[in-house]
């Protein structure tokens, strides 16, 4: 069973697609700024993904651990370096991987009927990142990338939604990234 994982609006009669890879595995492909990866899902994993913990976090690292790096495009007030997916915390004042963990993992993982959250979103925050469609300066004194992402399933497309990625101005680290019908 082959899918992929591409961004337009879902009809009512594929808004089960999920549902029935969640239950009997397959593949998505996931295309995002014209590039595309291919995950697995296995049956019956989607609701294991819901309280799988955030990777790469040790119960005493301080929330400036790097996790991973990614190319930035530049913007005239704010080059095109690198933005860093760190720690970060949990709880009020969040930020980085423990904030997309606590608060976004859900999303990440519904969409992905099983597959693995963490891939999905890393995949759609490095392209995201690199080829975003819109960039809008925030009054937080952050940055918002914005970028479709698709979801399709034996060729047709059953979901589709834009992934936000916020990157603090000073210290260039990656604050949150999730899943929006829109770019915000």
């Amino acid at each position: 069973m082959g899918c992929t994982l591409v961004v337009a609006p879902a009809s009512a009669a594929e808004a089960n697609v999920p549902d029935e890879l969640a239950k009997n595995g397959g593949t998505i492909e996931m295309v995002a700024a014209g590039e595309s990866k291919t995950l697995e899902i296995s049956p019956g994993k989607a609701e294991t993904q819901k309280e799988t913990p955030a990777p790469y976090r040790g119960y005493k690292d301080s929330s400036q651990v790097h996790v991973k790096s990614y190319t930035r495009a530049g913007l005239q007030e704010f080059g095109g370096h690198a933005s860093n997916l760190r720690c970060g915390s949990y709880g009020p004042g969040s930020w980085g991987l423990c904030h997309i963990g606590e608060r976004h993992k859900g999303g990440w993982a519904n969409r992905g009927a099983g597959t693995d959250w963490f891939d999905m979103m890393e995949f759609a925050t490095k392209l995201t990142l690199k080829k975003s469609q819109i960039v809008v300066r925030k009054a937080n004194d952050t940055y918002n990338y914005c970028a479709p992402v698709k979801l399709k399933c034996k060729g047709k497309t059953y979901d589709t939604f834009n992934t936000n990625a916020s990157v603090s101005f000073k210290g260039t680290n990656i604050i949150t990234t999730y899943q929006a019908k829109k770019c915000e």
